[in-house]
């Protein structure tokens, strides 16, 4: 099933999503919600979905990782950022058209959970790095314009 991208104003992308419980992990409707999530970003050519990007206020996200192919993580939160950041152009599925210039920290260590309810510890770096951020601040009601500067409407290219 491929969902309807969530577009700002939308009110489930300015709240903070709830934390999934272990009794919602491995199961069938949660694997389906994962896949269906991934199948969206794909068709939308994102890099990245949020829950509440498809209407759903869970803290769930997928990534399709340059490097390490598609990844998708239940109540994801960064633990570690690293010191030194970068300012990286970005662009969202939720705000389409949109450019703007965001600062984000150049590596990140982010745990959470599989959707088999297993533990999730990744460490990562540059645009995978920033891809991370930019969903997980998705979860916390946040967008990327709250952050960017230099923000400019433009035609529609790849949007995390």
């Amino acid at each position: 099933m491929i969902y309807e991208i969530a577009k700002e104003p939308a009110k489930v992308l300015r709240e903070k999503a709830r934390p999934l419980s272990a009794e919602e992990m491995d199961t069938p409707q949660l694997h389906k919600l994962v896949k269906d999530m991934i199948h969206t970003m794909i068709a939308a050519k994102g890099v990245g979905l949020a829950a509440p990007q498809i209407g759903l206020g869970q803290r769930i996200i997928v990534v399709g990782a340059p490097e390490k192919g598609l990844v998708s993580v239940i109540n994801p939160e960064i633990t570690k950022r690293s010191l030194g950041s970068s300012e990286s152009e970005e662009g969202c599925l939720s705000v389409p058209g949109t450019w703007g210039v965001v600062k984000r920290a150049n590596s990140i260590t982010v745990i959470g959970f599989n959707p088999d309810g297993s533990p999730f510890k990744r460490s990562v770096r540059d645009f995978e790095a920033t891809i991370y951020q930019h969903e997980i601040d998705h979860i916390n009601g946040i967008l990327f314009i709250d952050k960017a500067k230099n923000i400019a409407k433009v035609g529609t290219t790849t949007q995390i």
